[in-house]
């Protein structure tokens, strides 16, 4: 089922917020830890929710971004994405 919801998934952009698999949503975080379980040569495994992104108590500079009003945007930059979309690209870094 791992693998029929990964022909599934679009082959550019962003992994979806959750992926379908035999019939039940998973978040995109849980999904790849089943299947790197199943890169690993596992052909089954065991799926446990978990956090989909990592605290981000110790990123408090990324925590509490906020874009707009910074001194480099214009003043009608209203900041609807980018503040986010940083955050929810925190599953990447590493500190």
């Amino acid at each position: 089922a791992l693998r029929e919801s990964a022909c599934a998934l679009p082959a550019d952009g962003f992994l979806p917020p959750e992926i379908w698999v035999d019939g039940a949503p998973m978040g995109p975080a849980d999904w790849l830890r089943a299947a790197l379980d199943v890169l690993a040569g596992a052909e089954e495994t065991a799926v446990r929710p978990g956090p989909q992104l990592p605290s981000l108590d110790v990123l408090p500079q990324v925590r509490d971004c906020a874009f707009a009003g910074e001194w480099c945007q214009s003043d009608a930059f209203r900041d609807r994405y980018l503040s986010d979309r940083l955050r929810w690209q925190s599953w990447t870094m590493r500190w």
